[in-house]
């Protein structure tokens, strides 16, 4: 692969040797800062010090993180990157140990002398963000001693999620299986692959055979994963939240109503759903739909040839509303450095977009010019992108960071403007129908499939908060009857179905798998007007990633044109959806005239 096409990652350091000094460097420099400030009483001079010392420490951690990461997701075979990882969370946890200190002494502040400050100290204004998450975290939060304790306990908290990890990616083998392009090993990075073939024989064993594989261990993945919620049980009670739900979304300000309303509205809309897989069925010629019917396309995909920098000028076409600057900006970026492109030996799999203050977005793809899925991702990732690269430059490095709710927001915007964009100028009216088929299949799994496990994901909370601990047994139990409610009377779920839940990587980030669906739902609304070129809908969404994290992202997503918390949301996405498998029926209609 030409280096042209790959991440430069000697704009952050020259070599490992250069990282490994910078760190070292760091280390001792954080333990002596933090020791300047741990014992100080602090006054409006004293705590501007301290956060600004503590940002430049925290920004030149992300640096080192940022290279560390990146070398790593782009060859995990290769031993000095994985030892430069393991580093770099040492050097994480000895930072957070350091300056464990930091929130108890802000905490212990008066109201009234931290309005002094303010206003007597001008410097402290870009921190105002910060303190007032921080001083509205102080119910939860604990005193010094227990925040070094927490400090100095937090990389046992993510053992769960470890032990998930090494079971299914590292000791989990699920054989290989004959395809028409002959053996092929079958992997968790390409059952989709699998389960989008034309022949059902070999997508019911593909099914099975992966299944299968979480049922040999079945047992030993259910402790771990009852182990995963005790954990978060744990830390809710012990920073004194009323729940894990309510721990996990208090400190971006998100009430517990948006995750009940997300969950109310789309199960009030699974008729919608439901007449979808009718319509898929009969179109398929099937009785019932089994579980491994559900991915495969209806209409025959016509092959098609993507160049990487064609498709990077679709993205950009696809975004030409949000104006000239922004998308020479998205298309320089896309072809000039931030892109790690296509796959290779010891690469992840997937695709994601790293954020580093000091630096650039980087963006990993494994791109394919002749799979149409790839060109959404870029469009996805490259929504990631600017919406980093507008927030550096509108923040400081306290408040760049926005929340998971906002970013799936905005990398949804991007895969319905390019959507749209397509279908548009397609002419071919079976290639129509193919984009118009993906387009219902992308809504479905986000606003249908991830409302279902964050459904299932709470009540496995709720069972064990309130003194009704789950066997293996009892999780299958609600798992199936999850399914059979969301998928309704056409779709007839196999015995192994049920252990599906136990295959959830994201289950061990608790309450992060609703941010899929209500960020699908927004963008639905925010991309429509969009489309329709409304100069306020698009200043509001420039202003949106230009926030950054600089707003709790309720209240910026209700400034940008979308209220999560409403169920009108998900009423409006909802119907979205409907219209949207009205098109694709029309379509499939037209192709069936023709043949």
């Amino acid at each position: 692969i030409p280096t042209s096409d790959k991440w430069d990652t000697t704009r952050l350091y020259a070599s490992h040797d250069s990282w490994l000094g910078h760190a070292n460097r760091l280390r001792q420099s954080s333990e002596a800062t933090a020791q300047l400030f741990a014992d100080t009483i602090p006054t409006a001079d004293t705590l501007v010090s301290a956060l600004d010392a503590y940002d430049h420490i925290m920004m030149e951690a992300e640096k080192l993180r940022h290279y560390a990461f990146l070398n790593l997701t782009v060859d995990a075979l290769d031993h000095t990157n994985r030892r430069q990882q393991e580093l770099m969370l040492q050097l994480d946890a000895a930072i957070e140990e350091a300056w464990s200190f930091l929130t108890p002494s802000i905490l212990a502040i008066p109201e009234e002398t931290l309005r002094h400050y303010y206003r007597d100290s001008p410097r402290l204004q870009p921190h105002s963000v910060r303190l007032e998450r921080i001083r509205r975290l102080g119910p939860h939060t604990l005193d010094r001693t227990g925040q070094h304790l927490m400090a100095t306990y937090g990389a046992l908290a993510d053992a769960s999620h470890r032990a998930f990890s090494a079971l299914v990616q590292t000791d989990m083998v699920f054989g290989k299986l004959e395809t028409p392009v002959g053996s092929k090993a079958l992997e968790r990075s390409n059952l989709s692959w699998f389960l989008r073939q034309p022949d059902r024989t070999l997508r019911a064993l593909a099914y099975q055979r992966y299944l299968g594989a979480f049922d040999a261990h079945k047992h030993t993945l259910a402790t771990i994963y009852r182990g995963s919620i005790h954990q978060d049980i744990y830390q809710s009670k012990i920073h004194h939240y009323t729940s894990s739900r309510d721990m996990v979304l208090y400190p971006d300000a998100v009430d517990e109503s948006v995750h009940s309303t997300l969950i109310e509205s789309i199960r009030k809309r699974l008729p919608t759903f439901h007449a979808y897989f009718a319509l898929k069925r009969q179109a398929l010629g099937l009785d019932r739909l089994k579980p491994y019917d559900l991915f495969v396309p209806i209409v025959k995909a016509s092959p098609v040839h993507i160049p990487y920098d064609e498709a990077v000028g679709l993205v950009c076409a696809s975004v030409s509303m949000l104006g000239r600057d922004f998308c020479d900006t998205l298309e320089q970026g896309l072809l000039d450095g931030w892109v790690d492109r296509y796959g290779n030996v010891g690469k992840h799999s997937g695709a994601f977009t790293a954020s580093c203050y000091l630096s650039d977005p980087a963006v990993l793809l494994n791109y394919k010019e002749d799979v149409l899925q790839s060109l959404f991702t870029m469009a996805h990732e490259g929504a990631h992108a600017m919406h980093t690269w507008y927030s550096i430059r509108h923040n400081p490095f306290s408040r760049y960071a926005y929340s998971i709710l906002e970013a799936e927001t905005v990398a949804n915007v991007h895969e319905r403007l390019l959507a749209s964009y397509l279908i548009d100028r397609e002419t071919d009216v079976q290639r129509k129908a193919f984009l118009l088929e993906q387009q219902v299949e992308g809504m479905l799994a986000k606003l249908l499939r991830q409302t279902m496990l964050a459904d299932f994901e709470h009540q496995m909370h709720c069972g064990e908060e309130e003194g009704r601990p789950f066997t293996l047994k009892t999780m299958r139990s609600v798992y199936r009857d999850l399914l059979v409610h969301y998928y309704g009377p056409d779709v007839d779920f196999d015995p192994l179905s049920d252990l599906e839940f136990l295959t959830i990587g994201h289950f061990y980030q608790a309450y992060y798998v609703y941010t899929y669906p209500v960020g699908a739902a927004a963008s639905l609304v925010l991309a429509d007007k969009l489309v329709a070129h409304d100069p306020e809908a698009i200043e509001s969404y420039l202003a949106l990633l230009k926030r950054g994290g600089s707003r709790y992202p309720v209240d910026s997503l209700a400034a940008a044109g979308c209220p999560i918390g409403s169920s009108g949301t998900y009423e409006k996405a909802m119907d979205e959806f409907a219209q949207a498998v009205t098109a694709f029926a029309r379509a499939l209609e037209n192709v069936s005239s023709r043949t």
